[in-house]
């Protein structure tokens, strides 16, 4: 099962945030997004609907705070937005933290995954 179209803007969105393509040319954003659903389709398969619930959470604190959603903000509002996300400060209504994980906790998750998928392990 790979993402749906919404979640992979704004995970791609997310990607060109936390490894910035001027400090790795060559397309990388989009060759880790595919690492990482290929993950998601492996190993991590039961990550797939947390991760979507956390992306539908991400654009859901853009739009409370920047009225946008998350892929649409310029990339230093997006490393304001997710530098209160991993500070746990938050307006929107996360439902991630219904399923026993909270929003900072999570992004902690995909940032590692990230890292994984950047020095090719995984």
């Amino acid at each position: 099962m790979a993402l749906s179209d919404v979640h992979r803007t704004t995970f791609a969105a997310l990607v060109e945030t936390l490894v910035p393509a001027a400090n790795h040319p060559g397309g990388t954003g989009a060759a880790l997004v595919a690492a990482v659903e290929r993950r998601l389709e492996g190993d991590l398969a039961g990550e797939m609907p947390v991760l979507e619930q956390w992306l539908t959470g991400l654009n859901r604190e853009a739009f409370s705070v920047f009225s946008a959603e998350f892929a649409e903000l310029f990339g230093s509002t997006r490393d304001e937005l997710l530098d209160r996300v991993e500070g746990g400060n938050y307006r929107a209504n996360w439902e991630i933290e219904e399923m026993g994980v909270t929003p900072a906790e999570y992004f902690k998750k995909v940032v590692d995954w990230v890292a994984d998928a950047l020095e090719g392990r995984g």
